[in-house]
């Protein structure tokens, strides 16, 4: 791995030094985010909702919530339709969630990711049509079904697409089309979640319902749904920075001492994560994978059961069985990567592996994302884990910096059967005869537009401290730029000739050692780092996150590895 420092401009750190009276080595890892001015620096330490763009400015907002105001005061027949990931879920439930504050009852539904696929289907549309729904409204999906949508609209029912997926073919020509990649005007927006996107709906409906005098009186402020708004933020990975930002922190906030929402409470309870702070790390690590579980083994509806849930006892027989499903799904993903591992290895004996393009009938669909995650960060290769189902193979790409793996399967789209994606994460479907093809093409791409150096994964350190810099009012300045996440991550420190004095394995392979410098020692862990080959007496440079730990009562400094180098 190759550290490369961060640059910050020294004037810039001394300006908001002085100005924001905080410490140079905070405002160095805020220059180091590119936040370089005070205004901005402001904003970025204390996000405020009340900074958030009037939503009915956004393109088409204010001609979907008055339709939807519309149908909520007229008592329409409406259903909601999501994704079956945490951001759709979530989606999903926070209309729910509006809809029942309001007194409104609204059906929803969603797909079954093996059965239906991603978003809309024949199928199910002309099931809406017969059902009798006049208003149907998509979140975290819709972009893609144009031809859906012109048959719902045909047959006299109203769409509003809510969603934050990029085009891929024409736009669909619903009632309306809310998605940030169509606002031009507003690029700070387009990083919203699908979630994000359908809370500006509602924000918008809300302030229609309010001018008309529609609100029931003890109706809740509108920062009484961040909670679900914050869980499919952050599972979303999408950027914490700019909007995202202020809906997390202030998501967080809410959340700090436990939710309105006995689900929420309930899932806690089951990742045993009830006493521990209610952060970023609890919704990625412990409740997104749980939520997520449902949706990629059967039916993603109960994690809205659980959201829904009225009572805590209802809400703990839905959280026990969503980590029942996580359980299960563990287990096959640890199936699938020790295979595809094996078959890996087996390559990279015989060839130089620029791509990683691979295969199976025996692997589960709802499982190939995740384990292409793991093999991407490992061998640091574009990867596509595929399930083979007949003639054909469905599953998920995942990438590296610099490879963007939307754009190479757009190249390469004479090859499949349909697709979609971003640039690090995408879905597609393809003949089986024409994987060999896809990895020619995949390896060509590579070839044609990355470097031998840049195929090195890379870590960015944000500064150089000593062991004895290390203290807690330094950790209580790194947890002033919390949430961490995709476009804010965790500030990394480097410290050179630090000696090992113990080492043990804790665990199945995380490493665990005491490293002292000039008479400081500190712990330190190094997570899936038990075969690096150190000793101890062994001098090394340390790449890590400081972080105060607790265990049975104490609290103590802990440096979290992510990289070291033995001299």
């Amino acid at each position: 791995m190759i550290w490369e420092p961060a640059t910050a401009d020294p004037a810039s750190i001394d300006e908001l030094s002085r100005q924001l009276s905080i410490s140079k080595f905070l405002a160095r890892l805020l220059v180091t985010r590119g936040v370089e001015t005070v205004a901005e620096a402001t904003r970025f330490l204390e996000p405020k909702l009340a900074d958030f763009r009037d939503p009915r400015e956004f393109p088409e907002v204010e001609h979907a919530a008055r339709r939807l105001a519309r149908a909520i005061m007229g008592r329409e027949k409406v259903l909601v339709y999501g994704d079956y990931d945490v951001d759709g879920i979530t989606s999903v439930s926070l209309l729910l969630s509006f809809f029942r504050d309001l007194g409104f009852a609204a059906d929803y539904q969603l797909p079954n990711r093996f059965v239906d696929g991603y978003g809309l289907n024949l199928g199910r549309v002309e099931e809406m049509v017969a059902d009798g729904y006049s208003l149907l409204v998509t979140v975290d999906c819709g972009s893609a079904n144009a031809d859906e949508v012109a048959y719902l609209t045909d047959n006299g029912v109203d769409v509003i697409v809510t969603d934050h997926h990029r085009l891929q073919h024409e736009r669909p020509q619903g009632y309306a089309f809310v998605n940030p990649m169509a606002w031009e005007d507003h690029p700070e927006y387009q990083e919203l979640a699908g979630v994000g996107v359908a809370y500006v709906l509602m924000m918008a409906t809300y302030l229609l319902l309010r001018e008309d005098n529609q609100l029931p009186a003890d109706f809740p402020p509108l920062k009484h749904y961040l909670d679900v708004v914050t869980l499919g933020t952050v599972a979303d990975m999408v950027p914490l920075r700019g909007p995202n930002r202020a809906l997390v922190v202030h998501g967080l906030r809410s959340l700090k001492n436990g939710s309105h929402r006995p689900g929420i409470n309930a899932l806690r309870e089951v990742a045993n994560q009830s006493d521990k702070p209610f952060d970023e790390t609890t919704i990625a690590f412990y409740m997104a994978p749980r939520i997520n579980a449902a949706g990629r083994l059967g039916r993603a509806d109960v994690g809205v059961d659980l959201l829904m849930a009225g009572s805590h006892a209802r809400a703990l027989g839905h959280a026990r069985a969503l980590d029942t499903e996580n359980t299960r799904r563990r287990e096959l993903e640890k199936r699938i990567y020790e295979e595809a591992c094996q078959i890996l290895e087996a390559e990279l004996e015989h060839r130089d592996v620029k791509t990683i393009v691979l295969a199976s009938p025996h692997w589960h669909q709802g499982v190939v994302g995740i384990v292409a995650s793991r093999l991407c960060e490992r061998y640091y290769r574009p990867t596509v884990l595929l399930k083979i189902e007949g003639d054909t193979a469905t599953g998920s790409a995942r990438s590296i910096a610099g490879f963007n793996i939307a754009d190479a399967l757009k190249e390469s789209k004479d090859l499949l059967e349909r697709f979609g994606g971003h640039s690090m994460a995408a879905g597609l479907t393809i003949h089986v005869d024409r994987i060999p093809a896809l990895q020619r093409a995949l390896d060509q791409r590579l070839e044609s537009s990355m470097s031998p150096e840049s195929l090195e994964p890379r870590l960015t350190v944000d500064a150089e401290v000593s062991l004895a810099d290390v203290t807690q009012t330094m950790i209580l300045d790194i947890a002033k730029l919390s949430p961490f996440g995709i476009g804010n991550p965790e500030p990394i420190l480097a410290s050179t000739a630090v000696t090992v004095r113990s080492r043990k394995i804790v665990g199945n392979d995380h490493l665990k050692m005491d490293v002292e410098q000039d008479g400081r020692r500190l712990e330190a862990i190094a997570f899936r780092m038990a075969n690096a080959p150190v000793r101890v007496g062994d001098e090394i440079d340390i790449a890590y996150l400081p972080e105060v730990r607790s265990w049975h009562g104490l609290t103590f400094l802990q440096l979290r590895i992510k990289d070291l180098v033995t001299r």
